[in-house]
């Protein structure tokens, strides 16, 4: 039950912390809009997260614990680098944009070939599982698709060649070893 009361008071810091500073970036004008939206779209799968985690330790069920726990922690890294470019003090590097693509590419995939394709797609499934679904892809796509324009349009490139050669290797690689972990490792 302690564990459950710590990771309720955690995340209630962290959230009344993470918005006072975005309060404090718009106040001074120094916030990334752009960044803010991906922010905002991760609400709810880090929310998702959080529930997911209460329940199992609650009801001691721990068959998913540790497929969820690799979904939170590559999730909360990826929201890490967002909140961090929520400031337009902080430049968009090619490191945080690319683990912020990354991180959606892996989860989009993985969700892919668990449950989106089959409840998305070929609309199986009951309706709260499809919504709950909907607000896991959405984000993914939006993070892979305006983190591709903010890195183009700070290249000065279009979106198409915003990312080289190298980097879409690197990609690869890091990309099908999250799928592996994720699938096979923390399944």
């Amino acid at each position: 039950m302690l564990v459950i009361w710590l990771l309720t008071l955690g995340c209630i810091l962290l959230s009344y912390e993470t918005f006072k500073r975005l309060f404090d970036l718009y106040s001074s004008g120094r916030l990334r809009w752009s960044m803010l939206a991906l922010f905002v779209s991760d609400i709810y799968p880090n929310y998702y997260s959080f529930w997911m985690f209460f329940n199992y330790i609650n009801d001691g069920y721990y068959k998913q614990f540790y497929h969820q726990l690799f979904f939170t922690l590559t999730e909360l890294f990826s929201t890490w680098n967002v909140f961090c470019l929520c400031s337009k003090d902080i430049s968009l590097d090619s490191r945080s944009a690319l683990s912020i693509i990354c991180v959606s590419a892996i989860h989009f995939l993985l969700g892919g070939v668990d449950q989106f394709f089959e409840q998305l797609v070929l609309w199986r499934d009951q309706p709260f599982q499809r919504f709950r679904n909907l607000g896991f892809v959405l984000p993914d796509v939006l993070h892979i698709v305006i983190t591709v324009q903010l890195l183009a349009k700070g290249r000065g490139t279009p979106w198409t060649r915003a990312i080289t050669r190298t980097e879409y290797k690197n990609m690869a690689w890091i990309v099908s070893l999250g799928f592996m972990l994720g699938k096979f490792v923390f399944n």
